[in-house]
């Protein structure tokens, strides 16, 4: 028996790593990125009002109320064409680059139009308030994402805004999931006396599709050598296979015999975990394999522990 870090030390020593290939923006989601990503932009890539409000100078707010003039509108999406002069003020909408002159921009609920062009400032405001300045939370050629990210929509967000439309990530392992058990039925089917439904399949399929991985779920195997050999079989042509049963300590528990015949190398059968201490990890070629314990909340628990992070 061995503690999990150990076991997790032998697992991506042993995991090979897969091919790098390229995919687009709109495909990534799961992927883990093969390369640094850089900003082509400064984001924000203006000075940018974080308020509905007026753009003005600070000092012409010291003494309030304070009468301006309103030189002009600024909706997001449009670039003012004038500079805010001592005395004046652009009516500014969240979103919308800040003119040449001014230095700040005094919310709507502080200010009190009194007519088309003129604006009363009922508070006083400091200097930089309510903008966002250009490249402060990203500049040009600044590394927003390392190799080895994991690609979630968050991540997705990044590379659109900086400009990233093809993507170089590691190939996805493909992954089979095969159940083992007399007891086992299909979940369409109702079980008989003795028997459950097959819960685990589908609940490692769902664990992996939230990482972007599609897994292939393999029918029941039964609990005699010769089945469960084919199997495992063709289990051993993906690049991970999940087996879940028949590595504990029982009569029937036969997956570390067929794994011995079928010359995989195995590198441990039992972890320092609860749940889950009867788990075995297993090398054939290049694929990997990882024996689970039946009990579902084992299952799932050396998943979340010992799997995923061979994953990505």
């Amino acid at each position: 028996m061995i503690p999990v870090q150990q076991a997790l030390e032998i697992i991506l020593k042993q995991v090979p790593r897969l091919p790098v290939i390229s995919v687009p923006i709109e495909k990534a989601s799961g992927y883990v990125l093969a390369e640094e990503v850089y900003s082509d932009i400064n984001m924000p890539p203006f000075n940018k009002s974080s308020m509905d409000g007026y753009a003005l100078k600070a000092e012409d707010t010291q003494k309030t109320p304070a009468e301006l003039q309103v030189v002009g509108f600024i909706p997001a999406g449009k670039y003012p064409d004038f500079k805010i002069q001592a005395g004046q003020a652009a009516k500014i909408m969240t979103g919308a680059p800040v003119p040449e002159g001014a230095d700040s921009v005094q919310m709507v609920e502080k200010t009190e139009p009194i007519d088309d062009h003129r604006v009363q400032i009922l508070e006083s405001i400091e200097t930089g308030k309510n903008i966002s300045w250009q490249g402060e939370i990203i500049q040009e050629g600044q590394k927003v994402l390392s190799n080895g990210t994991f690609i979630s929509p968050a991540v997705i967000g990044v590379l659109a805004t900086v400009g990233k439309t093809n993507l170089a990530v590691i190939k996805k392992p493909s992954v089979s999931i095969l159940v083992t058990g007399d007891e086992l039925v299909p979940v369409n089917q109702k079980p008989g006396p003795g028997q459950i439904r097959n819960s685990n399949g589908f609940t490692l399929y769902h664990q992996l599709l939230e990482l972007g991985i599609t897994a292939e779920i393999q029918e029941i195997a039964a609990d005699n050598l010769d089945d469960l050999t084919a199997k495992i079989q063709k289990g051993l042509e993906s690049d991970v296979l999940l087996i879940t049963g028949g590595v504990s300590m029982g009569d029937l528990d036969l997956v570390e015999d067929v794994f011995t015949k079928l010359g995989l190398k195995i590198y441990f059968n039992k972890v320092k975990i609860k749940p889950g201490k009867p788990t075995v990890f297993a090398r054939h070629k290049n694929a990997v394999v990882f024996g689970l314990p039946g009990n579902p909340v084992s299952a799932a628990t050396v998943f979340e522990v010992l799997v995923k992070p061979a994953l990505y």
